[in-house]
């Protein structure tokens, strides 16, 4: 990151029920420990399964995060620890299901 650029943290505020965003605001971010609930968006440069599990950690478990990662950037497993195939099972949705 530029030296005159600083990372901000946006916070917005609503009902994900009914999904509108009825407030927010901007703060400085201070690198650190994620907040409980906080949802990270970053760049490839991120994806990498240590990256992740500290960063999960680091949150108690219930920060999230999004990540732009390339096709072959991670390895997915099953909790069988057997290979993920993404394209399988996605091709074997029920009718009506779809993913997001």
């Amino acid at each position: 990151m530029a030296a005159n650029r600083r990372p901000i943290r946006l916070f917005l505020s609503g009902s994900l029920a009914t999904c509108p965003v009825s407030g927010g605001h901007l703060k400085a971010l201070e690198r650190g420990a994620p907040l409980a609930g906080e949802i990270r968006i970053r760049d490839r440069n991120y994806a990498r399964a240590l990256v992740l599990r500290r960063f999960r950690a680091q949150g108690g478990g219930t920060a999230n995060f999004i990540v732009r990662l390339g096709w072959t950037a991670l390895q997915l497993t099953n909790p069988a620890s057997k290979p993920f195939d993404l394209i399988s099972y996605l091709q074997c949705l029920p009718p009506g299901w779809s993913p997001h």
